[in-house]
Parts: C-alpha cells; structure tokens; sequence
C-alpha cells in the first residue's frame, strides 16, 4: 500500500505542477521546493517511510523553469524511470523509481 501512496503522492505533484504551469504567466513550472510547496495545498508530500533511500526527490530545471521531475523508491514495483525520455529533468535511468515530469 505505500507504493501505491507514492504513485498516487506523486501523480498529485504532476497534476498541481501542471496547473500551475496553465496558470503562471510565464508558462513556466516551478523553479525550486518554495515554489513547488506553493503549487500542492499542504505543501510537497513525504514518501509514507521517509527516512533512508525512501524519501522523495524534486528536480528542477532552476534557469527556466522549463522541466521538473519528482521521483519515489518504490518497494514491490518495478517503477517507471526507464520509460521517461532522455530530455526530462530525471536521470535516475532504470531501476525501482517511480517518477513523473512535465508533460508540456
């Protein structure tokens, strides 16, 4: 069931950072965690562990504001990180991570 809080925790961060990026001005996502906390009510959630390699990971591009990426050690599920493309902010490559990115 945590791995399931962890897709669902983060596919709210893409949803949040999407709308956020359809209402910001600039057509930008956000740039750092500061603003990252302002785009979710509550903040940016914790991985159900939180503690060790099980914490959540927020990648921005910091420039731009063009990219981001949110990323969870997930326990039973392969994960998703080798089907995202090359040009996203990740770069966890393959392994046991669920992550999601921009989809603009």
């Amino acid at each position: 069931s945590r791995d399931a809080r962890r897709k669902s925790d983060l596919k709210a961060v893409q949803n949040a950072f999407e709308q956020y990026y359809s209402e910001n001005t600039a057509a930008a996502y956000p740039k750092d965690d500061t603003e990252g906390a302002t785009a979710l009510i509550g903040g940016l959630p914790t991985d159900p562990k939180n503690s060790g390699d099980y914490v959540y990971t927020f990648r921005y591009d910091v420039v731009a504001g063009a990219a981001y990426c949110a990323c969870g050690l997930v326990e039973s599920d392969p994960g998703n990180a080798s089907a995202l493309p090359a040009s996203t902010t990740c770069s966890w490559g393959t392994g046991s991570y669920f992550c999601v990115s921009n989809l603009q």
